[in-house]
């Protein structure tokens, strides 16, 4: 009975190996997954060309997958700007006027401070501050005059070739020519009320250059003259005595050597005048020594013009 049971006339089933049968299952499964990517890509793409078409239109972009945005932040309200209050009108108040003055002198502005200063408001103080600069002003007019004189006898024919006239070649050197004998004639009448005071050292290069300069000076015009050391040696050399003598350095106010001074005994008393500070040339000296008596009024201006010499 269990033979006859256990024993069937249908032919056994034969079932595929478990490899064969992995085989399959990984087939159907690799043809699923490719079937899902190319339905995600072509998905994918559908959704890009929809996105570029919606911003070529100006409108929002679609939102896919990895789309972002900003939470949005709260409005901040405004203050509301204060309107501007109608100005009120402003008080006219009337402006004192300044009290016109019965008079003004009427002064160019050109004119100098000092001499304007004292026109408008003529008291004493102001007077004195004018008087002042308008010696200054007279002085400078004086070196004016003498440097314009000076250039005209030496260079006046070259300055204006004329012929025929004071201006000419020949007449600028005639009045050059004539310069040493006018000094000459004109520090002759007055030597015996000037005297030169010379400041040296015998240390001193410059001093010993200029011991020369003073030498001819003084055998060229016989003037009194003096010595004074600032170093307490005494140059024996000089054709005139030689003292030292502190006091008188302070007294003239000498801070340069070599230096000349000339005084000029006046009845008010005695006049002191610079003639060189410093290394000088004896046509320099000349010509300030001539100009110190000129300006002390004890040679006059007449007395250097050629024309009236002899009148």
């Amino acid at each position: 009975m269990l033979k006859f049971l256990s024993k069937s006339n249908k032919p056994p089933i034969k079932r595929p190996p478990i490899k064969a049968q992995l085989c399959e299952l990984m087939k159907w499964v690799g043809i699923i997954t490719l079937t899902v990517f190319a339905f995600v890509v072509i998905m994918f793409m559908i959704n890009v060309k929809r996105a570029k078409a919606e911003a070529i239109h100006g409108d929002k972009p679609v939102r896919g997958w990895l789309w972002y945005e900003d939470p949005e932040e709260e409005k901040k309200e405004q203050p509301q700007k204060e309107q501007p209050r109608a100005q009120e009108p402003e008080k006219t108040t009337k402006k004192e006027e300044p009290a016109k003055k019965e008079f003004e002198f009427p002064v160019q502005e050109s004119a100098p401070p000092a001499l304007k200063k004292f026109l408008l408001d003529p008291t004493e103080e102001n007077a004195k501050e004018y008087l002042v600069y308008q010696y200054k002003y007279l002085e400078h007019l004086k070196k004016i005059g003498y440097a314009l004189r000076d250039v005209y006898l030496r260079f006046g024919g070259d300055i204006y070739p004329i012929q025929g006239y004071p201006e000419s070649p020949l007449s600028s050197t005639f009045y050059y020519g004539m310069k040493d004998s006018i000094f000459q004639s004109v520090i002759n009448k007055v030597k015996d009320k000037v005297g030169l005071v010379y400041f040296y050292s015998t240390t001193c290069p410059d001093c010993i250059r200029e011991k020369d300069t003073i030498i001819a000076l003084l055998s060229k015009y016989g003037l009194s003259m003096r010595g004074v050391s600032v170093n307490g040696a005494l140059d024996s050399g000089l054709p005139f005595p030689s003292v030292y003598n502190p006091d008188l350095i302070a007294q003239y106010g000498v801070t340069q050597i070599p230096s000349l001074i000339a005084v000029v005994e006046k009845p008010e008393g005695p006049k002191v005048g610079g003639l060189s500070a410093g290394m000088a040339s004896l046509d320099e000296i000349e010509r300030m020594l001539v100009r110190f008596l000129v300006v002390e009024g004890v040679v006059k201006e007449r007395d250097l013009n050629p024309v009236f010499m002899n009148k």
